[in-house]
């Protein structure tokens, strides 16, 4: 289990740091905590935006500054040794990572469906965004094309925002994808007033797989040569 820490640096809503990353290991079944370990990065990314096991890999995907960057350890051993991927290859040091895509949410999901992978996050390209929005690959690491407005979340107001989408592999079935997103004030007091507004939504995306491959293919005639 990841866990992120933030410190706080003043009074306002977002008034806070990001301030490292840690992996919680738990004792099956009972839940009993073993240790606390810290993942070692020096730099501003916050690991376990999304981790999945795919094949011989777990792959870890973090984000900085709405940039999302990727990692991988063999097997589902997340305290071992980290690969990073620079954009084309993957390397053991972390200074080589490279972000793969923008306009990424502090979390996200990256999950394999019919052959490829969606991507499911709230649009990071403009603050506070109702957008939430789709990306496709056919491999975990992208390229992720041309991401795709999927809904807009209903009930923002001057105050009230929606932030975090993620999608619900667990939930889903055939075309139907299950994604939920969270939403919050900036006023503490109306929340207190309406404990409501925090609670988490959920709707339903219908996917068309030929669309979607098409507009891989798309996406690929549009890339430069390498």
């Amino acid at each position: 289990m990841y866990s992120t820490k933030y410190v706080s640096t003043g009074a306002s809503a977002f008034a806070f740091r990001f301030g490292g990353t840690f992996i919680a290991q738990f004792n099956l079944p009972n839940l009993h905590l073993e240790r606390i370990v810290p993942v070692p990065s020096p730099s501003q990314i916050a690991w376990g935006a999304w981790a999945t096991t795919i094949g011989r890999y777990t792959y870890i995907y973090g984000v900085n500054d709405s940039e999302l960057y990727i990692a991988r350890t063999l097997g589902d051993e997340l305290t071992g040794k980290w690969a990073f991927y620079t954009g084309s290859r993957w390397s053991w040091n972390l200074s080589q990572a490279a972000p793969v895509l923008k306009g990424v949410s502090n979390e996200l999901s990256v999950i394999p469906w019919r052959g490829l992978y969606i991507l499911v996050t709230s649009d990071a390209t403009v603050p506070l965004s109702p957008d939430i929005v789709l990306a496709f690959s056919r491999t975990p690491v992208g390229p992720f094309e041309i991401p795709t407005l999927v809904y807009v979340t209903p009930g923002t107001t001057q105050f009230v925002f929606t932030y975090n989408a993620l999608a619900h592999p667990e939930l889903s079935h055939g075309n139907q994808l299950v994604l939920s997103y969270n939403r919050n004030s900036l006023n503490v007091v109306q929340v207190e007033n309406d404990v409501a507004i925090y609670r988490p939504r959920f709707v339903v995306a219908t996917l068309h797989p030929t669309a979607i491959r098409r507009l891989l293919t798309k996406g690929q005639e549009q890339s430069p040569s390498p």
